[in-house]
Order: structure tokens, then C-alpha cells, then sequence
């Protein structure tokens, strides 16, 4: 039920049961905790089946909602890792959200270094609000620039970048 009808929605794709009824973040944190109920050996397939579907949508026009799926269900493993890699390289906003994603899966230091200098590089190409999430999740200090000329700038509404520093300084 959950791989015919839930998953469909979750990449926004056209299913039986009406999406306003529940918005697409919610139903991908919807199958990423069914998934956790699961003893391991039927977790593991299960993530496998779904997983596979995401890297599957990620040739399609549904490729964006496919990783915010795999962002949701959180497994990082080396060929997800590596699809992302290459998609991250595109300087649009399949790259972006590859890039967020990679973010979300918490990537060891040596790939989060490479996003952390990827993001730093974009940003003269793409608007922050595309990264945002990305630096929320990484939380890393080489962003303090960034986020302290975007609040000599902002006249007004900076919420955003002092909730950005206040997790970078949490994480230190």
C-alpha cells in the first residue's frame, strides 16, 4: 500500500489518494518512520524497495521530490552518496537540492568539506534560499561569513541567518 499509493505522492506524481490531504513532507516523514518500525531484516529491504524507486524517479521530471525522499528516509550508503555527488554538479535546481540532500544525510567529514566548498562557490550563481536548508543541516563555521554580510546587508528580517548562526554555534 504504502510503495503503490504513499510513494507516488511523496515523488508528486499523480495517485489515488488526494495529496491535500496530507502534504508531501509530511507522507515522506510518514514512510521514513513505517520504515523504522520495522525489525532490521525486513528494514533493510524495504528501505532498498524504496530507495531504488527514489533513484529511479532521479531520471524523471519527479527527480527533485525523489531526493527530498531519500533526504526524509535518511539511509546514506555509497551509491546514493555517489548519485548525488554527480547530480550536485549541475548548477540548477536539481544541483541545489541534491546538494541539500547530501546535507541531510549527514555525510562523512571529507564529503561534507566538498559541499560545504561547493555551497561557498554556488552561491555567486544561486540564490541562498535554494541552500538554506543545506547550511541549516551542516551547520558548518565556514558559513559565518556568509551569513554575517547577509546580516550587514538586511534591513529588517533576518531571522533566517541568526537562526543559521545560532546552530552553528550550537554544533561548536
Amino acid at each position: 500500500i504504502i510503495i503503490r499509493h504513499i510513494l507516488p505522492i511523496c515523488f508528486e506524481r499523480e495517485s489515488p489518494i488526494d495529496s491535500r490531504f496530507s502534504g508531501h513532507d509530511h507522507l515522506r516523514e510518514f514512510v521514513a518512520t513505517w520504515i523504522e518500525r520495522y525489525p532490521d531484516d525486513r528494514k533493510i529491504g524495504l528501505r532498498k524497495r524504496i530507495l531504488g524507486a527514489a533513484l529511479d524517479a532521479i531520471g524523471t521530471q519527479f527527480a527533485r521530490p525523489a531526493l527530498w525522499t531519500i533526504a526524509a528516509i535518511g539511509l546514506r550508503e555509497p551509491g546514493i552518496e555517489q548519485s548525488l555527488i554527480q547530480l550536485s554538479e549541475r548548477l540548477d535546481d536539481l544541483g541545489d537540492t541534491a546538494i541539500t540532500c547530501l546535507a541531510a544525510l549527514q555525510p562523512e567529514e571529507k564529503v561534507r568539506t566538498k559541499i560545504v566548498r561547493k555551497i561557498l562557490r554556488r552561491l555567486q550563481h544561486r540564490p541562498f534560499e535554494a541552500l538554506a536548508f543545506a547550511f541549516q543541516e551542516l551547520a558548518d563555521p565556514r558559513f559565518i561569513p556568509v551569513l554575517s554580510r547577509r546580516l550587514s546587508e538586511k534591513a529588517g528580517d533576518a531571522w533566517q541567518e541568526v537562526g543559521l548562526l545560532g546552530r552553528i554555534a550550537d554544533r561548536e
